[in-house]
């Protein structure tokens, strides 16, 4: 069976969560509360302490077996953290499929960059992908994202293994909420 890891897997990314319980595969989700109303296995850590974050993930490995699929939706609070998952991923030796969910500030055009992508081309194992969460436009304001448009994004990225995923708008960037 596969065994997929969600970080921040409950909230906005409770759908994605489920849906991978739903294609019948072992979810191991970091988050601060892990209720779900889908069968998965809950690590309580917080991944802003990667030496915890990092033992958690190799606890759920030897539990559960072999993560071939992440999906990490990481706040800028732990800027480790998106590494350290990644480098127990590579340590398996073994195709990671990396679902790497960041919001629409990672789209800025002034500040737009590859930097990401660039940091996890040193992990051999791993494929990694982005996707940038965006906004809806609706006449002359917007709206962010509803947490059903984001987990239908991230289901689709993950489908599409689409090097960049944008989900919503992230154009005219002057139309942000």
């Amino acid at each position: 069976m596969s065994h997929a890891l969600v970080v921040g897997g409950t909230g906005m990314m409770g759908g994605v969560s489920c849906w991978l319980v739903g294609q019948g595969m072992t979810v191991s989700v970091v988050a601060r509360r892990p209720h779900l109303p889908c069968v998965i296995n809950p690590l309580a850590v917080d991944y802003r302490h990667t030496d915890t974050l990092q033992t958690a993930m190799k606890g759920a490995i030897a539990e559960q077996g072999a993560i071939d699929r992440a999906v990490c939706w990481i706040h800028g609070s732990a800027p480790d953290a998106p590494d350290a998952v990644a480098a127990v991923l590579d340590q398996q030796a073994i195709p990671v499929q990396y679902v790497h969910v960041l919001g629409s500030a990672g789209a800025d055009p002034d500040n737009w960059q590859d930097g990401e992508t660039a940091a996890f081309s040193q992990y051999e194992n791993l494929s990694y992908q982005r996707v940038v969460l965006g906004f809806v436009a609706m006449g002359n304001g917007s709206r962010w994202l509803t947490h059903r448009e984001i987990s239908d994004g991230v289901i689709g990225a993950i489908q599409s293994r689409d090097a960049v995923t944008i989900v919503g708008q992230i154009r005219p960037w002057a139309m942000r909420p």
